[in-house]
């Protein structure tokens, strides 16, 4: 319930950034310089999880479920060839879970650059986020995906700090593992094969089970269950490697009641909105998905 509370306040807050009043925004945002304020996910978004295009954005969503933000946001500058804010980092530990998970909060400069054309707008395609503090900073950039999508990758600043770019939905086969069973628990690893060169993995995957008549459960991300302890890495694969994620969830059998469950799963891999649909032997309900990790079995510590 904290999970599903905490993606409800992190939609609604978005919508408040992304639906400005007039005062604010003004309307016609079309002719206007603008910013896809979701950068966890792809540009313009799928059915599923639209990316809505926004005009001086009070929140940045760096993880879709909420749990690391750019808030508060103060601009003293838009429509320009750059535009610059102050703001708040508000991020879990995810431990327990995302939702119950100790929140750290530091003071941020936001930058966009790079204004383009896109979708018939002219678009912020780079985000820069400083934290004085902490003495780090995230840098990316819109970068084509697939069809009419893109998606932000990392830019660094420097060879030292160099990362392989993320990967992307065309370059990874999608598979489940072998169902394991505990007390009751069940465990399915779902894999994630390199097979279009270098490129990195980092987070949760979305998952979401399907019952038998069409009804949609999301997997809820946790770095802690019955499994194991997870943390979250960037996993970088080469052609042919492959890297997992562990869903986990409960035997209906074992349970008094008749929960919902799910056979078959929609499949997006971390900050990717191209969705993959896979099915397995057995139901499994209440789930949970950990971070990707490298190997087969989505194994944690």
């Amino acid at each position: 319930m904290r999970a599903g509370r905490l993606l409800l306040v992190a939609v609604a807050l978005l919508a408040a950034a992304v639906w400005p009043s007039a005062g604010s925004a003004g309307a016609g945002v079309s002719g206007r310089v603008v910013f896809y304020s979701d950068v966890a996910n792809t540009v313009p978004g799928s059915p599923l999880a639209r990316n809505v295009p926004t005009v001086r954005p009070k929140l940045v969503l760096l993880t879709q479920d909420g749990s690391a933000v750019i808030e508060k946001l103060r601009w003293s500058s838009w429509g320009g060839s750059i535009a610059r804010a102050t703001g708040i980092s508000s991020a879990s530990n995810c431990n327990p879970n995302c939702a119950d998970g100790k929140r750290t909060h530091y003071r941020v400069d936001f930058v966009l650059s790079n204004r383009r054309r896109l979708f018939g707008r002219t678009v912020y395609s780079c985000y820069e986020v400083t934290y004085p503090r902490a003495r780090d900073d995230l840098h990316s950039c819109l970068k084509h995906d697939h069809g009419k999508q893109y998606y932000y990758v990392p830019v660094s600043a420097s060879p030292a700090r160099d990362v392989a770019p993320p990967c992307l939905s065309h370059q990874l086969v999608i598979s489940l593992g072998a169902l394991t069973a505990a007390l009751g628990h069940l465990a399915l690893s779902i894999r994630f094969r390199d097979t279009g060169g270098t490129c990195s993995l980092r987070g949760f995957p979305r998952v979401y089970g399907l019952t038998k008549r069409g009804q949609v459960i999301r997997a809820k991300r946790a770095l802690e269950g019955y499994f194991g302890r997870w943390r979250i890495a960037t996993i970088p694969l080469k052609n042919g490697e492959t890297a997992s994620a562990l869903l986990e969830g409960l035997d209906p059998a074992f349970l008094p009641h008749r929960p919902r469950s799910a056979r078959s799963f929609r499949i997006m891999p971390p900050n990717v909105s191209h969705a993959v649909r896979r099915r397995t032997s057995y139901p499994l309900c209440y789930l949970i998905i950990h971070p990707v990790v490298a190997g087969l079995n989505g194994g944690g510590r």
